[in-house]
């Protein structure tokens, strides 16, 4: 945050099944990945960076593999480090090890100097020593095979060497010539605040440090953007107050008020306060935090814009070790290539669609904030079942609040149900019109049971119109923001 404090940009990109990324406290870089012991069966994997990898299954040239990614949200895989190099090569010999695979390179020529450059999705970048590639951030990295590249005037883009050479070249790059036909894997990013974030690791942030005298550091410099906190730091903001004043190389420690959010929660706000003496909360201000896919905590905090600040913000400072979790993407949990959790607009919207003709929910159980006594299965509702919801467009009013809540329900028999239904993502704004979201039942300490999706749009007189089908399970009702109740 500011020039005193130390700092490093991370972009982390990792890897499958249980693989895991180990990253020492002293350190901004990795320093082991260990790779799990078995293939997915999809063939899709989701990194903690939030980035996809899914292999294609037919083979094509460099120019038909480069669209069908395109086609599908992304592009040709390539990796931008040693680690991201292992891990794409784990998942490429996990589907064909005897044959090689298509890297997102392409090499073009400067016919007035003859000069070349290779051209990956990030732009181009000129190659003045033909092996070294440098990387948005000034990174250097490259995985040539001997003797590679040619630089052979047929040979434009770029392989992985099959896996049953020799160990010279096994699993290398080479260059080769675009017309042929290998299998790929896709790349994309469904989390982009989960790679381009700034690392937090000052051992002096650490909520256990007691300052023996006044300190001046405040969190005032630098910009608006993603933070992670790692090292001596520790791997998140402490969501209690500090026991005291003086913590966290400040007068005033900074600490989050609120609950920790899950993936499936997506971008919450959460309100921060910075304590002064007995006062806990002395002041406050809004920030954004989002779970990443693997396990970790981001967090988009402002420079502290407080009169004579001393302010910063904290860290739990107690883990110096970090361990990044890759998972598998199941079939169950979708296609990759299809988009991974993505929520967009939908086709043929019609002008104030849905906003003209709604009918109202209006029903004071249905807010979050009540809680229905087990014993009591008679109360336990069901949208569609006990009530008129069937796919048309409602709006929420009265008791029932004005939207549906967005984020999971404290415990379950909320909302007048067992299993209150909760939108992951946030409401649209006027100028997005109909869009669609996922809805998760909330049941079973599984803050998504069951998903579904909805359509949403915000209307011109500041309230939002849902378009409800009925649940696929009973007992689930949607959930809502409404006032205090007990039933």
């Amino acid at each position: 945050m500011g020039k005193k404090w130390m700092n490093c940009t991370m972009m982390i990109v990792s890897w499958s099944v249980l693989l895991m990324l180990v990253r020492l406290g002293s350190s901004c870089a990795p320093s082991a990945w260990v790779l799990p012991e078995r293939c997915p069966k999809s063939q899709q994997i989701l990194l903690p960076s939030g980035k996809v990898y899914w292999a294609e299954s037919r083979a094509a040239t460099y120019e038909k593999a480069q669209a069908t990614c395109r086609l599908k949200g992304g592009m040709i895989a390539v990796p931008t480090d040693k680690f991201e190099n292992s891990a794409l090569v784990w998942l490429k010999n996990c589907v064909d090890r005897f044959r090689p695979f298509w890297l997102g390179l392409r090499r073009e020529e400067d016919n007035q100097t003859a000069a070349h450059r290779w051209v990956h999705a990030f732009g181009a970048v000129p190659i003045g020593s033909n092996i070294m590639i440098t990387w948005p951030g000034g990174r250097p990295f490259s995985a040539w095979a001997v003797g590679e590249p040619n630089v052979a005037k047929d040979r434009r883009c770029v392989r992985i060497v099959s896996g049953s050479q020799n160990g010279s070249r096994r699993d290398k790059w080479a260059d080769a010539s675009c017309s042929s036909r290998h299998r790929y894997v896709c790349e994309k990013f469904t989390d982009p605040e989960c790679s381009q974030y700034q690392v937090l690791m000052e051992g002096s942030r650490s909520v256990k440090v007691e300052n023996r005298r006044p300190s001046r550091h405040c969190d005032n410099l630098g910009y608006h953007r993603w933070y992670r906190f790692m090292g001596e730091a520790g791997t998140a903001m402490p969501t209690e107050p500090p026991p005291s004043s003086h913590r966290c190389g400040s007068d005033a420690p900074v600490w989050v008020n609120g609950t920790n959010p899950t993936y499936e929660d997506g971008v919450v706000e959460r309100q921060v306060c910075a304590r002064v003496s007995g006062n806990i909360c002395r002041w406050n201000w809004k920030i954004h935090v989002k779970a990443c896919p693997g396990g970790y905590l981001i967090y988009k905090l402002p420079p502290i814009k407080l009169k004579r600040c001393r302010s910063t913000y904290c860290g739990l400072g107690n883990n110096v070790t970090v361990k990044d979790v890759v998972t598998i993407i199941s079939k169950k949990d979708g296609d990759a290539s299809e988009g991974f959790y993505k929520e967009g607009n939908v086709s043929n919207d019609t002008p104030l669609q849905g906003c003209s003709s709604y009918e109202e929910l209006s029903e004071a159980w249905r807010s979050a904030h009540v809680w229905t006594y087990p014993g009591h299965d008679q109360h336990f509702k069901c949208d569609g079942r006990h009530t008129a919801v069937n796919g048309s467009w409602y709006r929420f009013t009265g008791a029932a609040g004005d939207m549906m809540v967005t984020e999971r329900p404290l415990t379950t028999n909320r909302c007048g149900t067992h299993a209150p239904v909760w939108m992951r993502g946030t409401h649209p704004t006027l100028d997005e019109g109909v869009v669609r979201r996922t809805v998760c039942a909330f049941y079973s300490d599984r803050r998504c049971l069951w998903r579904w999706k909805i359509h949403v749009r915000a209307c011109p007189g500041g309230y939002y119109v849902y378009k409800l089908p009925p649940p696929p399970k009973c007992n689930t009702a949607y959930c809502t923001n409404g006032t205090e109740l007990l039933v």
